[in-house]
């Protein structure tokens, strides 16, 4: 039997596609896609309550961190396999339903030339047509003498050739999987790009303004996922008509001259199914990969979030121990003695000049001076003398360092990070590397942070012992003045020194509370110091953390390591070619003396043996004697360490800096 219209049995594979394979495509993506919107409905939700309520960043971070264990579970499902077996079964189904090959009459459309056709087709189809002309007239012609002769006329037999219904539907499978495997692709990118948006939100910090712009990317993503779950089966009905149109001018020529038997060979249609079967499962794992790597990445900003927040509390803490130390204990002190100062001062300043050479002014003056000597003595230094002895700046300090290693659990210990950062969502990138991200960072910290901070209460020490000195000069001040102006007292002459003995008294009483005014004025500018060179101590390594968040360059804090620890080797390296350099010269200065010693002695003695110089009486023996104290002398000597041979040397002793 010969069929007329393909288009018949076309649209009746393409009702057996909407009734049973379309569905089973559309019901696999709306699982996924309701797994994606619930997901995303309580990531909005949750992330929403917290940027309403004003949550503090400790809190969101828990939140982030709660987050990425639920998305971390959702994308652990590997569902693809198991989808493609239904796939097949039911594209198996349906060719069971079709016939395995019908025959079609040829159409003229078979032999016309089109201007695509190569030189090869072209004279194919003319020889085709010929041949075609040439039985329809041999047709004509014969029938024509049958008719006349008045014999039976025989119908022209009708060019027909067979289509072959398996190869057209294995055709249509593969296409299917092809575009599937696009479709798959796409609706998997979705997991990555919501471990992104979670990812920024971290990344940017406390910044509100841009939290809430990534929160409605995230709200704009859970609406596109809605729409897009609404289209699921108009979706992929639109491409099935697309490839069925696309495939009826290469059915409408199978089995004629002009088949594509390129598109329709079993072997490359097999090669295309284990391509597009291969990118739908590989495509699910690397997206799956690259959805861990951005959880990995998001759990490493959160870890470094948590323990830059325990490095600002150990550093605030030392800060406010230090304040504590000046503001608290030693500042009101000194204000207060100077308040003092002040007040005896003026007292001093309000007292006539004719009541100075009385016995109560006398009385007063020496009761002032012990009272001085007691408060400045009792309330000022030795308060303030035990409690800078008593702050040992350097040993909190390595307290606090040594908190802040014990705190590094909060980091990620083995980690997945990208090689470069992922600027094109539309591709899985894979290429990642396994870190130690808690030793890398610590390294950073020690080789960085640690060796700034030890510098800081060195110099904070330093500063606070000029204290001694400003607090002595206080005393000293305030004593002397009111001393001299007892023994001014107390002196015979009845000059006219009673405003001089006020002025003096009022003078030194007045530079001393001066004093204490630039004590406190250099205190609280220490304070201001320690707080500046604190936060430089740290402004590098937060920087450094920052650009690695935003960038997704974590492998950057392990070159800034490996460049360190090349720079650190360098150094002892030339260290220890400096110190054997030194050692050798050394050596071979003590030898070239005990060569020089020896030659010296040789001379002498050949001297003495030729004639060339004579011994004579006592000298002799006392030469003797001498040379034997020296010889025995140097030998003690020689075994004297190096550093005590050359203290002893003759050359030694006559630098410079024996004689200051």
């Amino acid at each position: 039997m010969v069929k007329n219209s393909i288009q018949d049995d076309l649209l009746f594979i393409q009702k057996g596609l909407n009734e049973q394979v379309i569905p089973l495509i559309a019901a696999h993506r709306r699982v996924h896609y309701d797994r994606l919107t619930r997901l995303t409905g309580s990531l909005s939700r949750k992330l929403n309550s917290t940027l309403k309520n004003d949550v503090e960043f400790n809190i969101l971070l828990d939140v982030l961190k709660a987050l990425s264990v639920e998305l971390n579970n959702a994308i652990e499902i590997n569902s693809e396999p198991e989808f493609l077996n239904q796939f097949h079964e039911a594209v198996g189904s349906l060719q069971h339903e079709i016939p395995s090959k019908t025959s079609y009459s040829q159409e003229e459309l078979c032999f016309s030339a089109v201007e695509t056709d190569s030189f090869y087709v072209r004279i194919g189809k003319f020889f085709k047509r010929s041949n075609r002309e040439i039985k329809r007239t041999y047709h004509s012609f014969t029938s024509y003498f049958r008719g006349v002769v008045g014999k039976e006329i025989t119908p022209r037999v009708i060019e027909q050739h067979e289509v072959r219904w398996i190869r057209v539907s294995r055709s249509i499978s593969v296409e299917l999987l092809e575009q599937l495997a696009l479709v798959r692709h796409t609706d998997h990118t979705y997991f990555s790009k919501i471990a992104s948006i979670l990812d920024d939100i971290c990344d940017h910090g406390q910044d509100r303004i841009r939290r809430e712009h990534d929160i409605r990317i995230f709200e704009n993503l859970t609406a596109e996922l809605e729409n897009t779950k609404s289209k699921l089966e108009s979706e992929f009905t639109g491409i099935c008509e697309s490839i069925l149109e696309e495939l009826l001018p290469k059915i409408r020529f199978m089995g004629t001259f002009q088949e594509s038997n390129q598109h329709f060979n079993s072997n490359n249609l097999n090669r295309r199914e284990k391509t597009a079967t291969q990118t739908i499962i590989t495509s699910e794992e690397k997206w799956a990969k690259n959805c861990e790597i951005y959880l990995s990445q998001l759990s490493i900003d959160i870890g470094i979030h948590q323990y830059n927040n325990l490095i600002n509390n150990e550093l605030l803490e030392f800060k406010n121990h230090f304040n504590s130390t000046l503001i608290k204990k030693i500042i009101p002190l000194v204000d207060k003695t100077g308040s003092y100062l002040r007040k005896t001062a003026d007292t001093f300043e309000a007292t006539s000049s004719k009541s100075v050479r009385t016995a109560i002014f006398k009385k007063k003056l020496v009761e002032t001076q012990k009272e001085l000597e007691s408060k400045l003595n009792d309330a000022f230094s030795k308060p303030i003398i035990s409690q800078l002895k008593s702050t040992d700046l350097i040993n909190d300090m390595e307290e606090v360092l040594s908190r802040i290693l014990l705190g590094d659990e909060v980091l990620p210990d083995q980690a997945f990070v990208f090689k470069s950062k992922q600027t094109d969502f539309r591709k899985a990138i894979t290429e990642h590397e396994l870190i130690n991200f808690r030793l890398e960072l610590t390294t950073f910290i020690k080789n960085d942070v640690f060796r700034k901070l030890r510098k800081i209460p060195i110099t904070l020490m330093s500063e606070l012992e000029k204290y001694h000195a400003d607090v002595d000069e206080v005393i000293q001040v305030s004593m002397v003045n009111v001393q001299l102006a007892i023994e001014l007292l107390d002196s015979e002459e009845k000059s006219n020194d009673d405003d001089k003995i006020l002025s003096l008294i009022h003078d030194g009483l007045d530079r001393a509370a001066k004093r204490t005014s630039e004590i406190q004025l250099k205190a609280e500018k220490l304070v201001k110091l320690a707080e500046s060179e604190l936060d430089k101590a740290y402004a590098n390594y937060s920087e450094v953390c920052h650009n690695a968040m935003i960038d997704d360059n974590y492998l950057y804090i392990r070159s800034k390591n490996r460049e360190a620890m090349v720079i650190s080797r360098a150094i002892d390296w030339k260290t220890r070619i400096n110190s054997n350099w030194l050692q050798f010269g050394d050596s071979m200065y003590v030898r070239y003396r005990f060569t020089a010693r020896f030659i010296s002695t040789i001379y002498n003695k050949l001297e003495l043996i030729l004639g060339f110089r004579k011994s004579s009486g006592s000298n002799g023996y006392i030469e003797a004697g001498t040379s034997e104290f020296l010889a025995e002398t140097e030998q003690k000597l020689a075994e004297l360490p190096l550093i005590y041979r050359r203290l002893f040397a003759e050359e030694a002793l006559q630098e410079a800096r024996f004689f200051k």
